[in-house]
């Protein structure tokens, strides 16, 4: 790369060759006025810095997006997964209410079967016992 000739003397004076005193001088009372001296190497320098900066910057913030991105497809699956459950559990609870209400159906049925079997036992029970009285007053009458 080509250095003007302002580039040339600039970069003698920084590494501290001596220039011509009369460029110099004015070159140094313009710079002098902040304290700063700024040359196309400090200035190129500088701005390699930013860029790299602002690359490590950027590639950071880009696998962090990336990461981000494969953790909301996970967690899009899992959802997904999870909802497919739900509907799953409420066909379950759906069939389980069906049962439910068919078994207290059938209790209902065992327990009416049951008293009727009850009453049915009691008269059974109520003939028995007349029947035994009647013989044992049929035995004490033939004594």
């Amino acid at each position: 790369m080509a250095e003007s000739k302002t580039d040339t003397a600039e970069s003698r004076t920084a590494v501290g060759e001596p220039a011509a005193a009369g460029r110099r001088a004015r070159a140094e009372a313009r710079r002098a006025a902040d304290g700063i001296t700024v040359t196309r190497w400090n200035l190129g320098l500088s701005l390699s810095i930013a860029l790299t900066v602002l690359t490590g910057a950027f590639t950071l913030v880009w696998a962090e997006t990336t990461t981000l991105g494969e953790t909301q497809v996970q967690l899009v699956d899992r959802v997904s997964r999870v909802e497919v459950q739900v509907v799953e559990l409420r066909e379950d609870v759906k069939d389980l209410r069906g049962e439910m209400a068919d078994l207290r159906g059938e209790m209902a049925d065992l327990r009416e079967e049951l008293r009727e079997s009850v009453a049915d036992l009691r008269g059974e029970i109520r003939e028995l016992g007349d029947l035994i009285r009647a013989r044992e007053t049929a035995d004490v009458g033939a004594q």
